[in-house]
């Protein structure tokens, strides 16, 4: 064999000795492109791909580097700004109907042998019912155990006037406070009306104030309609009283 066969032959020796290169997976690759796509959702991923062509550039697909380029590009571009977003109008809200008013109370209406019968006592609830067929409209509270009817009564003209039923409601006593301190109305004014009248009996409080008082006492016994009586002979007083001192209401 002559020396240029050898060498030949070496050389092929050589040649076939050397290990093929092996392709490169894709599986790291994809893994890659997953992570810089997910990093991207939660803020920017420029690293992420400047990273990924440095170290695939050469052995990923045209695709791969293609998408990778196009994110750092993306990545580079400042996001375009937004026009604030136009309100919409607040709906109308219609409110709603006012409910119904509640029926009237009911009057209660004395039979003729409830208007005779005698009573030695009145409940609050009672005598409510007396004022109601009157027609009149009132509000009570309860104070040290008496309970207090406040209201005006059309024939007393525009006097406040308040009942005061005892806490055994064995006696009421109607009060009207009619001119106040700075009125001009003397004591011998008022003792003039005790001097000449009965059943109201009027004077001027601690605190200067005219008032005209009248009491009904139940015990031994009234009826219905005698607390009717006592009630429009008070509203008469009332009026009478005003008058002699000349007040006309505030």
């Amino acid at each position: 064999m002559n020396a240029g066969k050898f060498v030949g032959l070496g050389l092929l020796f050589a040649v076939a000795c050397v290990p093929a290169q092996q392709p490169v997976s894709s599986a790291p690759i994809d893994d890659e492109i997953k992570r810089c796509l997910t990093q991207e959702k939660h803020g920017s991923a420029k690293g992420c791909w400047a990273d990924f062509l440095s170290r695939y550039r050469d052995v990923a697909g045209p695709a791969q580097v293609t998408l990778a380029e196009e994110h750092m590009q993306k990545a580079d571009t400042p996001p375009a700004p937004t026009a604030a977003p136009i309100p919409e109008p607040a709906p109308t809200v219609v409110p709603p109907p006012p409910p119904p008013p509640p029926p009237p109370t009911p009057v209660r209406q004395f039979s003729r042998s409830e208007s005779t019968m005698v009573m030695d006592s009145l409940t609050p609830l009672a005598f409510g019912a007396i004022l109601r067929t009157k027609g009149i409209t009132f509000t009570s509270r309860v104070a040290d155990g008496a309970t207090n009817f406040r209201f005006q009564a059309r024939e007393a003209g525009p006097h406040w006037i308040t009942v005061i039923l005892s806490p055994n409601g064995d006696i009421l006593q109607t009060v009207a406070f009619l001119f106040r301190r700075s009125s001009d109305v003397s004591m011998a004014r008022v003792n003039s009306w005790n001097k000449d009248k009965r059943f109201g009996r009027a004077y001027i409080d601690k605190d200067g104030d005219g008032v005209l008082e009248s009491d009904l006492v139940l015990k031994g016994g009234v009826t219905v309609e005698a607390v009717n009586d006592w009630l429009d002979l008070y509203f008469r007083l009332l009026t009478a009283f005003a008058q002699h001192v000349g007040y006309r209401g505030s």
